[in-house]
Formats: structure tokens, C-alpha cells, sequence
């Protein structure tokens, strides 16, 4: 990232971040891992990761729906993090 890209994107909220990705499908690097996660565990334990920087959850989520425990973690954390995903 250049200077001048990095500049004018550390002026942008969290908030505005997330709303302009809102809606965003999975990341690519995501979508190509995918096939090489295990679905089930070799010792019956639960399948875990750990997301840090979760951002607004979509690969969490993606996780989730294939069985996994997931750890998410952001430090960051914004109005739109999906409720589902967060403990009080």
C-alpha cells in the first residue's frame, strides 16, 4: 500500500469500514483454504480456530456453518459484529 493510500484509509472509521464491506462475500485466500480443512476431527474433538482480527465475522460465520468452534477475536469491535458472535 502506498503512503498516500495508507493515509487516506487510516482517516476511515471502523464503522464507515465495516459498512462499505457490509454484504461482502468470502475472502479469496478463504475460499481456497476451504478445501484443505479437515471436516471432521482423527480423535472425535471439536475442530477449533482462532480468527484474530474477525473484522464483521463473515469467515467466522462460514466456519461455523461447516461444524467448526471458532474463536473470534478483534479488537475493533463494532455495532455491526453479528450479535451471534459475540459473548457479554
Amino acid at each position: 500500500m502506498s503512503g498516500a493510500s495508507f493515509s487516506k484509509a487510516s482517516k476511515i472509521s471502523w464503522e464507515e469500514y465495516y459498512g462499505a464491506i457490509e454484504g461482502r462475500p468470502l475472502r479469496a485466500l478463504f475460499v481456497d483454504a476451504v478445501p484443505f480443512l479437515p471436516t471432521q476431527s482423527q480423535d472425535d474433538q471439536a475442530l477449533v480456530a482462532v480468527d484474530l482480527g474477525c473484522g464483521d465475522g463473515t469467515e467466522t460465520l462460514a466456519l461455523l456453518a461447516r461444524g467448526w468452534t471458532v474463536i473470534a477475536v478483534d479488537g475493533a469491535r463494532s455495532d455491526r459484529t453479528p450479535s451471534r458472535l459475540c459473548r457479554a
